[in-house]
């Protein structure tokens, strides 16, 4: 746990340190063996034998992809960054650049990326993760698609910049709102994420259970998850029907430095989930007319 605190504050020599020092004395120490390759993914990020840099105000930008394409970008990422800002509050003053690692194909983002997570991933086309500091993304056929992962992994960076860990539908529904704002979801046969609701909403949980999910529970029924935790957070971003109380006091209470669990318990204490769950089948009504 030290040593993913070390990595997590960008302490690698520290961390590199005191893990080498107990594997010295302790071999069969296999968590701690798995932590060490990541040590030099903070440190230098993808391996690549020929890549191309860019950096801007917010950015560090690293790929394999051609030197144009990394341009437009880096564009995107600080036109991201800016609607982020106004979107869901203002960056701390005097964050880091973010460093973004995109690769051209599949296969290699997922070598990179084996590890860094605790839970599994599936048909993912970009993480952010908070023990290296880092977005990594891979180029899929089409360039709004890239733009939209982008999108919604800066929306994961700003949370925890902000916020610390949040309750996993929180998260990911905070990034599915902007980058569905900014770059609707493009699929064979979906014209957008309402649809995407539209085929999924026979799966979604009760409100009261899908607030309880965890991220490992959340994950394991990733499908139906992303679109109802979509939907959840649109409704309390509007404020139907009130809902934005919510959403206000569960942002107070993230911000006065606890756990996302005993955060979340606190605030539906105090509200009325059945009139809550009234309001996300309104505004899911309203989103997903064909």
């Amino acid at each position: 746990d030290l040593g993913r605190v070390r990595l997590a504050a960008g302490e690698t020599a520290a961390a590199r340190e005191g893990i080498r020092a107990v594997l010295a004395r302790f071999p069969a120490a296999p968590e701690l063996a798995k932590l060490e390759p990541q040590i030099g993914k903070a440190e230098g990020g993808p391996a690549w034998r020929k890549s191309v840099r860019q950096e801007s105000e917010h950015f560090e930008l690293a790929s394999d992809l051609d030197l144009p394409t990394c341009r437009l970008l880096v564009k995107e990422l600080e036109r991201a960054w800016a609607a982020l800002g106004t979107r869901l509050g203002p960056w701390p003053a005097g964050a880091p650049r973010t460093r973004v690692f995109v690769f051209t194909g599949e296969a290699s983002y997922r070598a990179y990326i084996e590890g860094i997570l605790d839970e599994p991933f599936e048909n993912t086309l970009g993480i952010y993760s908070s023990l290296l500091r880092q977005i990594v993304a891979w180029s899929p056929s089409t360039r709004a698609e890239l733009f939209r992962t982008l999108w919604h992994e800066l929306a994961h960076r700003h949370a925890h910049l902000t916020l610390g860990t949040l309750p996993r539908w929180l998260d990911e529904g905070l990034a599915e709102l902007v980058a569905e704002e900014a770059w609707p979801l493009q699929r064979p046969g979906l014209e957008n994420l309402g649809a995407l609701v539209r085929q999924e909403q026979e799966r979604f949980l009760p409100l009261e259970n899908f607030l309880e999910l965890d991220a490992l529970a959340f994950m394991a029924r990733a499908e139906p998850s992303y679109p109802q935790a979509w939907i959840v957070v649109s409704t309390l971003a509007h404020d139907v029907d009130g809902a934005g109380a919510f959403l206000t006091r569960l942002r107070a209470e993230l911000s006065a430095e606890t756990d996302a669990a005993s955060a979340l318990d606190r605030v539906r204490a105090d509200f009325d989930l059945a009139r809550l769950a009234a309001s996300v089948q309104a505004h899911h009504r309203e989103r997903t007319r064909p």
